[in-house]
């Protein structure tokens, strides 16, 4: 299974008219190339790198931006700590299978 992943395939939804185009050539530049899907430890640095940005616009004079700085902060911060958790519940299961495999040669 490949984990590269074409932007086609995740935007059903296009206009008539760009699926008509030539494959790709109303999506900007940096959306044309093919993308791997990041691992789950690279997702997670982003979403901090977000929860960070949000949190920075916490002091910000205008209400409206800290309104939804709040939003963002919450929705990335939730984000954030299941990753942590799916990462943490995947060594748990990796750790089992292993002393189960190495039982199983023992026995």
């Amino acid at each position: 299974m490949s984990d590269e992943i074409e932007v086609s395939e995740l935007e059903d939804d296009q206009p008539e008219q760009a699926q008509t185009q030539e494959a790709g050539a109303w999506l900007p530049i940096a959306h044309r190339l093919p993308r791997k899907l990041p691992s789950a430890r690279q997702l997670n640095k982003k979403i901090w790198l977000a929860v960070l940005c949000a949190a920075d616009l916490l002091d910000h004079h205008d209400p409206a931006v800290r309104m939804k700085a709040i939003h963002a902060l919450s929705a990335a911060s939730g984000q954030y700590l299941k990753g942590l958790e799916v990462g943490d519940i995947q060594k748990r299961i990796e750790a089992i299978e292993a002393a189960l495999k190495k039982e199983g040669e023992a026995g």
